[in-house]
């Protein structure tokens, strides 16, 4: 546990506790107790908590219990799967129960780490966990692979690409130019382009303001319009949830929204997640007038540099086909995709469309089936976005 954690964590864990670990579990009987979020108890939380940062894999902010609380706080269908043993919380999960009872990822397709908050040598039965928690079907695909009981219900995996700064930002940027890359002293350069020709460059870390909050919302719907995507904003409950998120003040999560003007015109916006030494790259967006100074890229720039400062060791960058994520990553995290479902017949027609999609990406017809690809995609995401 971190040294930071002490005053947060309002009495340590016995030792009879900490022994509900791996085979030790398997004395008791578990039991599958489900809860509207918003009826966690501090207890609750304080073992959740534990858990997670007793777990490296878990170090995000999408599996912190603040995360689900603000959550839904905002849309108010939130549950949480209890894995209970002799009356002591051991594991979590959180959900949003969709149609025909399946669960999905709180916040669903906006998801970018979900899975069990529990020791990964905690024995438990994936399907008897659904099976009580009264669920037909739970679907993953941002699982840490380092969740072992649910390989078997694994279809295929992917990685998040990460960039450590635990030894500083200058070291990081070190690191990038040893391996032949020119990435970022192109960015610098571009910046201080941008500075001559626009005025001085400004960045805030956080600067919840409307018109930063908004601005983020105009820009991200219009390049999902431009690109084509699923335009998720215009949901009111998500931007209303940033907004929500970006006011919390609550011990290891915050929500920064960082700005960055050049003169006096904002021309990035960026809405982050972070959870004690990791910030998570979730929302970034800018001003296409400005594209060929690549804005983008100094704000993320800027906000290695700021987090580094304040303590951030990673910046999780999330999985995805963008191209800067392969120049500035350092290292990437795996996933597995899959899911368990008691209904057998829909579980092989979802698995083998996985693999048939797959199939296709990999041969030679890819160009040919991309668009299908994409508007089935398209129209998945907009039968379950919420």
């Amino acid at each position: 546990m971190k040294h930071s954690d002490a005053a947060y964590l309002s009495e340590p864990v016995s030792s009879r506790e900490q022994r509900l670990r791996g085979d030790e579990a398997d004395r008791g009987q578990l039991v599958i107790e489900v809860v509207p979020a918003h009826q966690l108890t501090d207890e609750h939380r304080r073992r959740w908590r534990t858990i997670q940062q007793n777990e490296s894999t878990l170090d995000s902010a999408f599996f912190h219990p603040e995360f689900t609380h603000v959550v839904d706080s905002v849309r108010g269908n939130v549950e949480v799967a209890i894995l209970m043993q002799a009356g002591v919380a051991i594991g979590f999960l959180p959900f949003q129960r969709g149609p025909y009872g399946v669960a999905q990822p709180v916040v669903g397709r906006l998801s970018e780490f979900h899975g069990v908050i529990a020791s990964p040598e905690l024995n438990w039965q994936p399907e008897e966990f659904i099976k009580q928690s009264e669920i037909s079907a739970w679907y993953f695909d941002h699982l840490p692979l380092t969740q072992t009981r649910l390989s078997q219900f694994q279809w295929g995996s992917s990685t998040s690409p990460f960039i450590d700064i635990s030894q500083g930002y200058e070291h990081y940027c070190t690191v990038v130019k040893k391996s032949s890359s020119s990435a970022i002293s192109q960015i610098r350069r571009k910046a201080r382009k941008l500075e001559r020709e626009q005025g001085p460059l400004r960045f805030e870390y956080h600067d919840p303001t409307d018109e930063a909050l908004s601005q983020l919302v105009k820009w991200k719907t219009a390049q999902h319009s431009r690109t084509g995507r699923f335009e998720f904003f215009r949901h009111d409950w998500v931007p209303e949830l940033l907004r929500a998120v970006s006011q919390v003040s609550c011990r290891g999560f915050s929500g920064p929204v960082s700005t960055l003007y050049a003169g006096k015109e904002l021309i990035a916006v960026h809405f982050g997640l972070r959870n004690d030494r990791t910030m998570h790259w979730w929302f970034p967006a800018y001003n296409v007038k400005y594209q060929a100074y690549s804005p983008g890229l100094i704000h993320m720039l800027k906000l290695l540099e700021q987090s580094s400062e304040l303590g951030v060791d990673k910046l999780d960058l999330g999985k995805g086909p963008e191209r800067y994520k392969a120049q500035y990553k350092t290292g990437e995290l795996p996933l597995a995709v899959g899911g368990i479902d008691r209904r057998p017949w829909v579980r092989r027609i979802r698995k083998v469309w996985h693999a048939t999609k797959r199939g296709i990406r990999a041969s030679r017809f890819n160009s040919k089936f991309e668009k299908c690809m994409e508007l089935s995609n398209l129209l998945r995401e907009r039968s379950r976005f919420r």
